[in-house]
């Protein structure tokens, strides 16, 4: 048994274990939940989000700091790309900022970050690199140095930005949710009999 397959099973179980005495319960097919299960996702990403925002408020260690703010711009720019493949849906900024110009700014920053300087090295502040030759005065080698700074954390005020683009976002992904959500069930009903239904309950499942 593969590593997914055994993940999706634990899923099942904690679904029967916290919802199945009260409630009949239905897999429903991967094809049929792909939206509502990516928004659901990208809302746990955006909340995560929010507590490393929280930690870097009260963090005071480098390490940590660079991995809090490493996973906050990986995070946040996963729920604005798309993985061809999958085809999950993503988030349209052209939609969402269009009437939100402090919002779109910090955005940029943020996914300019991602592409510049997590997923990419490219030519950003956040990551300002030099050589230098050291040719010694007296008789010795000489030597090719190199020094580097990096990003560690967010400023005070690029924080407190963040937290409201992030409030905002969820909100409109909660909407997204809600709608995938009330798409799903209706298709749910309409392309299965109760009998086809009753193939996919597994609340009454017996574990082997």
């Amino acid at each position: 048994m593969d590593e997914k397959t055994e993940r999706l099973i634990k899923i099942i179980e904690e679904v029967k274990a916290e919802s199945a005495e009260n409630n009949f319960a239905f897999i429903v097919p991967h094809f049929m939940a792909k939206s509502f299960t990516s928004y659901c996702s990208m809302r746990e990403d955006l909340i995560l989000i929010k507590e490393y925002i929280a930690c870097l408020e009260r963090e005071d260690n480098r390490v940590i700091n660079s991995a809090l703010t490493y996973s906050t711009i990986s995070l946040y720019g996963k729920c604005f790309t798309d993985a061809t493949k999958s085809k999950a849906p993503k988030l349209e900024p052209s939609h969402l900022f269009k009437e939100k110009a402090e919002l779109k700014e910090t955005h940029d920053y943020l996914m300019n970050l991602r592409h510049h300087f997590i997923a990419h090295r490219g030519d950003t502040e956040s990551e300002v690199e030099g050589a230098f030759l050291l040719i010694p005065k007296e008789e010795k080698d000489p030597q090719m140095r190199f020094l580097g700074l990096k990003r560690m954390t967010f400023s005070q005020e690029k924080k407190k930005k963040i937290i409201v683009l992030i409030d905002f976002l969820l909100d409109e992904v909660m909407k997204k949710i809600e709608r995938a959500g009330q798409k799903m069930y209706s298709a749910y009903l309409k392309n299965f009999t109760p009998e086809e239904m009753g193939i996919m309950r597994i609340d009454n499942v017996e574990e082997e």
